[in-house]
Formats: C-alpha cells, structure tokens, sequence
C-alpha cells in the first residue's frame, strides 16, 4: 500500500507539475491524502472482515465500499468546486484520475483477499 501510494504522490505531482499553474500544489496534495485515506480506511476494514464467520459481511464492505467511495468523493468534488473554483479542468482530471488508480487497486486487493479467506464450516 505504501509503495502503491507512493507511485500515486509521484503521478499526482507530475500532473501538477505539466498543469501549473491551473492546479495548486495544495490541491493536489489533499486529493492524494484524501484517497489514501479513504482507501487505506476500506483496506483495514476489509482485513477486519474477511475472516468473519458470516461471510456476507465482506461482501457487503466490498458493495458499501464503493458505493460509499462515489458518493463521498462526489460530495467532496461538489463541496471543493463550490467554495474554493478551481481554475480549469485539470482538477477533475487529477481528482478522476485518483479515484480510478485508488478504486481499482481497492479492488484488486479486495479480491486477493477473499482468496486468501479461511472457510468456516
């Protein structure tokens, strides 16, 4: 996750970097924070629950995940885009482009863990 995390910093900066000056170093800095957040929240849960006996408490993380995921980081995009305007577009193209990076590594680390699941009987 630290590693997964750290590719994303260096592919959020270099973003910023080709957008200067439309996107603020602080705006991309709290996007990345916020996805790391949010996933890093969603990976501990799923770790907590994978082993439970009822095995329908970790598919229900999985739906709630990123059902939770959309509609916070659509509150977040309406909040933001309200109250700070951010110049341009390249915004929405480093906030879309966390959120599918952080969505499918969720995903793919979801899925290794129902894998790695013990059956109960």
């Amino acid at each position: 996750f630290v590693r997964f995390n750290f590719i994303m910093f260096l592919l959020a900066g270099l973003s910023w970097w080709l957008f200067q000056p439309a996107l603020s170093c602080a705006e991309t800095a709290f996007q990345c924070v916020f996805f790391a957040l949010l996933t890093g929240l969603i990976l501990i849960a799923g770790h907590r629950t994978v082993n439970d006996p009822n095995p329908n408490l970790f598919t229900g993380l999985i739906l709630g995940s990123v059902l939770g995921k959309l509609v916070l980081s659509l509150i977040f995009l309406l909040i933001y885009t309200k109250t700070v305007h951010p110049q341009g577009r390249s915004f929405l193209v480093l906030f879309f482009g966390l959120y599918i990076g952080y969505t499918v590594y969720e995903m793919k680390e979801m899925i290794k863990l129902s894998r790695s699941q013990v059956s109960h009987p």
